[in-house]
């Protein structure tokens, strides 16, 4: 294929509804409007279910023999050997986002160390009993909320606590509206000093908005840390502790990474791991 022609790349995601999804996006088409021109042409795919799992493995193996895509980025979810074997014999690059996959090209940062800097941080604060705001991935294994949980976890578990299924919700979407909804799946509220959402900083400004109109107070009652530092942590009041993850460079990468491989470069999977930073606020 020339250089002149214009390529196709294919992007899957199944976390319709999320802020993090749009940070991406934005990231990769920055990186091809700015660096490439014409170059490049992306196409948008859902992947059918939050968690991944058979159905969008499906989706991954249909995009790559039928698209006529030149290259693919999958968010969030393993695209399953039977895609991976198929772009590897059409020599498709394939870039994960946010999840570690054997054989492919993948942009990711220590979900696990973040978890446990998270915990660190509400420890040194004061608090002794931590709720937690979970998603539906934070069962699925190698995916980025069960890492981040699990770092979380065990930081705790150093420091002689644990989470109480009590002072646990999950989300369903990463959106305000489903933080809203999870004040009141805690039962444990009036018992724990602290939260930390999983789920993402859309969820914990839901967490926050709900629990101040049913008089709990951010930070003196309820310590109440995010993860991403997206726009809506310093747009929320009280403005939320994070931790920031580099959401815009995760898309950018990825293209690079693809461009690249298009150029006859990465021949062998590249991995490559980003830098979260804590982000104090007035939440925590």
């Amino acid at each position: 294929m020339k250089n002149s022609e214009t390529r196709k790349i294919a992007f899957i995601s199944g976390r319709l509804g999320s802020i993090f999804v749009t940070g991406v996006v934005r990231g990769v088409e920055e990186e091809l409007r700015e660096k490439h021109g014409d170059l490049y042409r992306l196409s948008h795919f859902n992947a059918g279910i939050e968690t991944g799992g058979r159905e969008a493995c499906k989706t991954a193996a249909e995009v790559v023999e039928n698209s006529g895509a030149d290259a693919l980025i999958v968010l969030s979810f393993d695209p399953g050997k039977k895609a991976v074997k198929a772009a590897q014999e059409k020599k498709m690059p394939v870039v994960a986002i946010e999840r570690e996959v054997q054989g492919i090209h993948t942009v990711n940062i220590d979900n696990y160390r973040a978890g446990i800097e998270a915990a660190r941080y509400l420890i040194k604060c004061g608090s002794r009993r931590i709720g937690i705001i979970t998603d539906i991935q934070s069962v699925v294994a190698g995916a980025a909320s069960a890492e981040r949980l699990a770092g979380f976890r065990y930081e705790l578990k150093k420091n002689g606590m644990n989470i109480k299924k009590e002072d646990t919700a999950t989300a369903d979407y990463h959106t305000v509206e489903c933080g809203i909804k999870t004040f009141d799946m805690i039962k444990g509220i009036d018992k724990i000093d602290a939260l930390f959402s999983v789920a993402g900083d859309a969820v914990a400004a839901g967490f926050v908005i709900e629990a101040k109109s049913n008089g709990v107070r951010v930070p003196e009652d309820i310590r109440v840390m995010g993860f991403d530092d997206m726009e809506i942590a310093s747009a929320v009041e009280p403005a939320l502790t994070t931790i920031r993850q580099p959401i815009n460079m995760m898309g950018r990468a990825a293209v690079e990474i693809i461009h690249g491989c298009l150029n006859g470069k990465n021949k062998r999977p590249k991995k490559i791991r980003l830098k979260t930073g804590l982000v104090v606020r007035e939440s925590a």
